[in-house]
């Protein structure tokens, strides 16, 4: 004999069967945002980056040149893979610094790990790394780069083009200015060590547009090109 449901008993259990029903999807929505949630922190966790330490910066420009090979250099929203650079040493007739502190050198004399930013020829913003310890005055001249982000960014500051080979386009491209020389890197400037999982070829050449230093020092092969087999 089947057992009769009166009309309250159905309602009863429509509703509780509702809130089961509920309850799950709740519980679902729950699990898929708290999935999204650690998922997002996942590939933040991937996307951090370590910048180069401020030990690296301490050693001489010599070296640091060709370190500095394929690092990247992040500011703002641009960021661009450095393909050439250029030593300066305190001894070198054809750095700045070589006849001692000027209102405009005073950067290269501070400790390693500061930006020296000066114009060129009354046009050109260049860029340079400053190395070594307190007092020492040398830096590495950032010649060279290729655009890795921000390519929308750098065609309205160099009119369309993106080819950023020679000093004076690189400086164009981060938007930097001379009031940016001798600040520290920070959040606004930072270099980043490369992202190439294959190894970094470089080739050495004699630094251009130097005609002015002695001999001995225009024949220094302190000028460290990213090869074009690592391209």
């Amino acid at each position: 004999m089947v057992s009769k449901c009166t009309v309250w008993d159905i309602k009863v259990w429509d509703i509780k069967l509702v809130r089961v029903l509920h309850n799950s999807k709740v519980l679902h929505n729950r699990y898929r945002i708290s999935m999204t949630i650690s998922n997002h922190k996942k590939e933040e966790k991937k996307q951090i980056r370590e910048p180069l330490s401020d030990s690296f910066y301490l050693g001489s420009a010599v070296d640091v040149a060709p370190k500095l090979v394929g690092a990247h250099i992040r500011m703002g929203d641009i960021e661009l893979e450095i393909l050439e650079t250029e030593a300066y040493m305190p001894d070198d007739s054809a750095c700045h610094a070589h006849k001692g502190q000027t209102p405009r050198t005073l950067p290269m004399f501070d400790r390693g790990g500061k930006i020296y930013v000066y114009l060129c020829y009354g046009i050109h913003i260049l860029l340079n790394i400053v190395t070594g310890d307190i007092g020492s005055g040398q830096a590495v001249l950032i010649r060279a780069a290729r655009v890795v982000d921000g390519a929308d960014i750098v065609r309205q500051r160099r009119k369309g083009r993106l080819d950023l080979i020679g000093p004076g386009k690189v400086g164009q491209a981060l938007g930097l200015s001379v009031q940016d020389s001798g600040r520290e890197m920070g959040d606004w400037f930072q270099i980043y060590p490369s992202q190439r999982t294959t190894e970094i070829r470089i080739r050495t050449e004699k630094r251009v547009g130097i005609d002015y230093a002695k001999p001995k020092d225009r024949d220094v092969l302190w000028r460290f090109i990213l090869d074009e087999a690592s391209i």
